[in-house]
């Protein structure tokens, strides 16, 4: 869900399901970096907050 959320620009959404996955230790960082669907997400602040190892807990 959170790729077709990020296709869609719907990243507050996509973020939400990251943090799912996240919260099973999955490793989202690596999905980020190689999945298309993240392609336009990748240009976002959302995106270089993450990419620096911060907790998804932290975005509001």
């Amino acid at each position: 869900m959170a790729g077709v959320y990020s296709e869609q620009h719907r990243y507050e959404e996509s973020i939400s399901y990251l943090k799912k996955a996240q919260e099973n230790e999955f490793d989202y960082l690596e999905l980020l970096k190689v999945d298309k669907r993240f392609a336009d997400f990748r240009a976002t602040t959302f995106y270089e907050f993450m990419r620096d190892s911060v907790r998804l807990s932290d975005i509001e």
